[in-house]
């Protein structure tokens, strides 16, 4: 057998998966660790335990490295997460999370139908996706995962999937004849999934004071309200931890809830 060495992201997965299903197994629900997922993963002991795999000679290789690894991780989480919560319930065992490359074939064949192509020339734009929710009951549907450690810019990147991939919003702007869609696209939806893990929060805040100052004033509420009243692709922004969040901005639970109504 030929011997495979395991990546950085492996290991760490590995360490943060196995510590997680420690507190499942010993006292803690899914439910619970997913609302409360800041007191069992803080941003600076995942930084420490990175850094252990990384040359500390290169600042910027460090740096980039970190990054790409915390927003594996994100994923990889929420998808353990997602999966063990319906995994347990009897209800709902039809939903799963995966990522695209490992979809069972006939959803993999769905979800690329979601492309955006332009006439007479050759360009296709395809949307972000870091998770895929799919059913195994309902195979008519699927709903796009954007899932990040902080949000930062990430958000502008999520509302501009939410437009480009709308048809509506393309004819409204373009017209009909210069860019096209996919005759039969799928019944799709698109949600933002965030840890807000860096110092200070775009979405969550540990003060309520602050949290409601940002609630009449801060950009990212604004944008929480784009997704959020979009009546045709964006479905909710999720952040996973039990601090004080913009209006609008979901738990744990109410992922699943939702998760629950579109695939119902």
């Amino acid at each position: 057998m030929k011997y495979f060495k395991k990546t950085k992201l492996e290991i760490i997965k590995e360490i943060y998966l196995k510590f997680l299903k420690n507190q499942i197994k010993q006292k803690y629900t899914i439910e619970y660790i997913g609302n409360h997922l800041n007191q069992f993963l803080t941003t600076e002991g995942i930084d420490r335990e990175i850094k252990k795999y990384i040359p500390k000679n290169d600042a910027r290789k460090i740096k980039s490295t970190m990054d790409i690894i915390r927003g594996k991780l994100a994923e990889e989480i929420t998808k353990f997460l997602l999966n063990e919560y319906f995994k347990n319930d009897k209800d709902y065992s039809h939903i799963r999370v995966e990522y695209v490359g490992n979809l069972p074939k006939d959803i993999k064949e769905l979800v690329e139908k979601i492309r955006l192509h332009r006439n007479k020339i050759s360009a296709i734009k395809k949307p972000d996706m870091d998770l895929i929710a799919y059913s195994t009951k309902y195979k008519d549907r699927f709903i796009i995962l954007s899932v990040k450690g902080t949000a930062r810019e990430r958000i502008g990147q999520f509302l501009s999937n939410i437009f480009i991939f709308d048809p509506n919003c393309i004819t409204a702007k373009y017209g009909k004849s210069l860019y096209y869609f996919n005759k039969s696209l799928p019944k799709f939806k698109m949600m933002f999934i965030c840890f807000d893990m860096a110092k200070k929060g775009d979405f969550s805040f540990k003060d309520e004071e602050e949290a409601r100052r940002k609630r009449l004033s801060s950009v990212k509420q604004l944008e929480v309200y784009l997704i959020d009243d979009d009546p045709n692709i964006g479905y909710g922004v999720f952040v996973l931890n039990n601090l004080y969040k913009l209006h609008k901005v979901g738990s744990f639970s109410s992922l699943v809830a939702k998760l629950k109504e579109f695939f119902g």
